[in-house]
């Protein structure tokens, strides 16, 4: 009998450290989504200052059109 609650023990820990790391993978997840849309904005406005005679309009309307297509909570 001590060997199956032993088991018991180690199968609930192993369950618990799962839904631990798969709530702390998917709210990780949610927290990064918005923020890669503000690093490209940024270093669009970078290269924009270092490199004028480029021509970016195709760029900033793809990425004006980019913000209603995520996913905000």
């Amino acid at each position: 009998m001590r060997t199956g609650n032993f088991w018991r023990t180690i199968l609930l820990a192993i369950a618990s450290c799962v839904i631990v790391v798969l709530s702390l993978g998917s709210a990780l997840a949610q927290v990064g989504q918005g923020n890669w849309v503000d690093e490209i904005s940024n270093s669009l406005t970078f290269y924009k200052s270092n490199y004028p005679n480029s021509n970016w309009d195709p760029l900033e309307r793809r990425l004006a059109a980019t913000p209603s297509c995520t996913i905000s909570r």
